[in-house]
């Protein structure tokens, strides 16, 4: 695995070359709301994380 900073708060996690996922914060946590940890549940493909 790969990881990358981005922003201030996002980084970028690749796996095998090919797989990618943002991680970051909401912005009300001060994050840029990038990535599944930041977006809306609205925006996942498998639904609301639990």
């Amino acid at each position: 695995m790969e990881l990358s900073q981005l922003g201030p708060s996002t980084s970028e996690g690749v796996v095998r070359g090919k797989h990618r996922v943002l991680v970051d914060r909401p912005v009300e946590k001060g994050g840029e709301d990038r990535g599944p940890w930041g977006a809306s549940s609205s925006s996942w493909p498998w639904g609301a994380a639990s």
